[in-house]
């Protein structure tokens, strides 16, 4: 899936922070030069001057962000829930890729495609997986 994508991004939740992952996510990103977006209130699991750093989703988040998310084709999903904090319009913008395949990682099981749809479910640590 992310091997075919024209546009993958990265979504780093707080799963990242929780798992102590920032730097594999930052590994992640820099060996395949994708950007990395945050969840709402976890702008602290990616480093803000980071070149491939588009900031925060939700709300008052970053419209890069927001924009970037929304030419995705493959979103990889780092320890997030996909809550509607972090994918819900903001700035009268829809923002949540409608066509994108979604993969989620998370270390509960109960959440993997709970509130999103997801097309692969990791049932994974955050920094392990990244």
């Amino acid at each position: 899936m992310i091997a075919s994508a024209k546009n993958p991004v990265i979504l780093a939740g707080g799963g990242v922070g929780q798992a102590g992952g920032t730097e594999d996510v930052k590994a992640l990103a820099d060996a395949f030069k994708l950007p990395v977006i945050t969840t709402y209130l976890h702008q602290d699991v990616f480093p803000c001057d980071h070149d491939l750093y588009c900031g925060p989703l939700g709300y008052l988040g970053s419209k890069a962000g927001m924009h970037m998310i929304h030419e995705a084709d493959v979103v990889i999903a780092l320890g997030t829930r996909l809550g509607p904090f972090g994918t819900n319009q903001q700035y009268e913008f829809d923002y949540w890729p409608k066509d994108a395949k979604i993969l989620q990682v998370d270390v509960n099981p109960r959440m993997l495609g709970l509130t999103k749809h997801a097309d692969m479910k990791v049932n994974g640590d955050a920094k392990i997986v990244a």
